[in-house]
């Protein structure tokens, strides 16, 4: 169970920003940066494991150090999670896609254990749904 507190907008110094960007239609944002992990992808092989799994650990440890990055509206409320998981695509073994929900943990080994049998089940799942998109459908 998620446990959260509400944060009191009376006294929110991001109030200003709120009250402007909530009046968008899409308030969201994308960033795009190149990152140089040749040193993660060596400790990861180093330690025989998944690169992909230590860098979203390390992603998802990163997100959960920055409070603002842990809030949320919900109805009129703004509210901020003790910690917030991550959602990733996984491809399938017929080329689509799912997604697979990861569990914020305290380590990496926790982290792990948790997300391979989720990841691994995926990979092998056929899709049968629209929703899971095929690159043969993303290449035109």
């Amino acid at each position: 169970m998620a446990h959260y507190r509400v944060i009191d907008k009376a006294s929110w110094p991001r109030l200003d920003h709120f009250t402007f960007y909530r009046t968008f239609a899409n308030p969201s944002f994308n960033l795009c940066v190149p990152v140089e992990a040749q040193q993660l992808y060596t400790c990861a092989k180093d330690r025989g494991v998944s690169f992909f799994q230590l860098a979203l650990f390390g992603l998802l440890r990163a997100a959960n150090a920055v409070p603002q990055l842990k809030q949320r509206l919900r109805n009129d409320d703004i509210i901020e999670y003790d910690a917030i998981s991550v959602m990733t695509p996984i491809m399938t073994a017929s080329e689509g896609f799912r997604q697979v929900w990861c569990d914020n943990a305290a380590d990496f080994p926790a982290f792990s254990a948790a997300a391979t049998p989720r990841i691994e089940a995926q990979k092998r799942s056929i899709d049968s749904s629209f929703w899971n998109c095929s690159l043969r459908w993303l290449y035109f």
